[in-house]
């Protein structure tokens, strides 16, 4: 079974949290499918911090089950380094709607992240804590 977790880019302090808990808000709008999911989150815990109505101060990460080859979680947004003899390439980790892909920042391609060997992968960063990394 996968583990459900995530965590969150807090925009207003520029910080990332873990996330201990939400709180959603589901109004009649909530079958729209280009709705982003962030805007229905009424509170999100960190610890003993909270953030209400944070639909315009975080943005919200999901774990992909997933870790590297140095056991760290790796989340949508997460830049990874593959590394598989001398094939090389730094990505950045989405999510497609029904199944994660590393989308190339150094290669003009997307791969299959869910085929990817832990031991072939390492987190080097994230979008927003190194957005240098995607430039």
């Amino acid at each position: 079974m996968r583990e459900i977790k995530f965590r969150a880019w807090n925009v207003k302090y520029k910080e990332m949290w873990d996330v201990n808990g939400l709180s959603w808000v589901i109004d009649k709008h909530y079958d729209e499918p280009e709705r982003d999911v962030s805007s229905m989150i009424q509170s999100i815990t960190s610890g003993n911090r909270a953030s209400e109505n944070p639909a315009n101060n975080v943005i919200l990460m999901q774990y992909t089950s997933l870790s590297d080859k140095n056991g760290t979680d790796i989340y949508d947004g997460d830049i990874v380094e593959y590394i598989d003899g001398e094939f090389s390439f730094k990505a950045v980790i989405k999510w497609a709607g029904w199944n994660w892909y590393m989308e190339g920042i150094d290669v003009n391609d997307n791969f299959n992240f869910e085929d990817t060997l832990p031991q072939e992968i390492e987190v080097i960063g994230n979008i927003y804590e190194n957005p240098e990394l995607v430039k």
